[in-house]
């Protein structure tokens, strides 16, 4: 007779010390996922970081830039994407004047559900992060940061064309996100608005009704093995929706990349811009180096390079966040 009752606190401490993500795994083990009929391409990807960083420097007001905002454009259009470039003048930290372009393109303009998927293209103007100073005024390839997350955005744009997507996804490659001083100038503050000039700027000017149930940010996601944590931003404007797509990367056996620890290294970003001017709920897939507890450790240096990117690691994102989209009805009530 006394066996059942302790049987059952047993089970009720089992229960509680379950951790937020492993209740959401077990919440995604009732859920019948389908495997998209066309896969990411871990080469496909790549190939866009490389097209990209081709051009050279990302930075606004050089001729690559302008080169760069041309290929994105043409190449969103080929996918039958409807596309709008928003061009605008913005004053950086030292009062320069910046052109930028922030690239808007739908995906099923017209389906009532819809979802965000956010990058920034542009590049860091200085490697202040090398500790060389003839190397800090050089100019990254930021074939990482800037270069991962808007190719596997063009990766995912490329899979529409040929996938029936039952869901609207709105795609946001902006610009100016890396306009802050350099780190080695400390004439000039970091202050939070001195970055991410683009999102700004949208905010002000917005194209489209930000109606989007959720927004996924991807920003320094290639690097190799790269690690996904629960950055603070995230948690606090959309943890459930987040842990959600943790517990996807888990069933995908992607465990030991999408990390369940609360990390605070992230000052400001396109995810907090939107949030603060929408109020949708987003997220970020950010690389964490633990050993740092900071950003990959090739950010803003001129190894951001395309030898320091991982196929392996744009695939496991863009994987992830593909079997997501195809699979977002079935997941909606999960991220509740």
């Amino acid at each position: 007779m006394h066996r059942y009752p302790r049987f059952i606190v047993i089970l009720c401490c089992l229960a509680a010390c379950q951790s937020d993500l492993d209740k959401k795994i077990s919440q995604l083990q009732e859920v019948e996922l389908s495997k998209p009929d066309i896969p990411f391409s871990r080469d496909s990807a790549f190939s866009f970081v490389a097209k990209q960083v081709s051009f050279g420097p990302r930075v606004p007001n050089l001729p690559s830039h302008v080169h760069c905002a041309n290929y994105l454009t043409d190449k969103l259009s080929s996918y039958g994407l409807t596309v709008e470039v928003q061009k605008a003048e913005a004053e950086n930290y030292r009062g320069d004047t910046l052109a930028l372009h922030n690239i808007i393109a739908q995906y099923n303009p017209k389906h009532k559900t819809r979802i965000a998927l956010i990058s920034h293209w542009d590049t860091r103007p200085y490697a202040d992060r090398e500790t060389d100073l003839a190397q800090q005024e050089m100019l990254p390839d930021g074939a990482n940061d800037g270069g991962s997350g808007t190719a596997i955005m063009l990766e995912i744009a490329r899979l529409t064309k040929k996938a029936d997507v039952d869901l609207g996804i709105d795609f946001f490659f902006f610009d100016g996100e890396e306009t802050g001083p350099p780190e080695y100038d400390t004439s000039y503050a970091q202050t939070m608005n001195s970055y991410c000039l683009g999102s700004q700027y949208y905010c002000k000017n917005p194209l489209l009704n930000m109606n989007q149930e959720v927004g996924i940010l991807l920003d320094i996601v290639g690097g190799n093995e790269a690690k996904y944590t629960l950055e603070h931003h995230s948690v606090n404007q959309a943890y459930q929706a987040m842990l959600t797509f943790w517990a996807l990367g888990h069933q995908l056996g992607f465990d030991q990349y999408f990390i369940e620890e609360k990390t605070r290294f992230i000052g400001n970003d396109d995810h907090v811009v939107l949030h603060k001017c929408s109020k949708i709920p987003i997220f970020a897939l950010i690389e964490y180096d633990a050993t740092r507890q900071s950003y990959n450790t090739h950010q803003h240096k001129i190894s951001d390079n395309i030898e320091n990117v991982s196929k392996e690691s744009l695939y496991r994102v863009g994987c992830t966040l593909w079997h997501y989209l195809t699979n977002y009805s079935s997941l909606h009530n999960v991220s509740e």
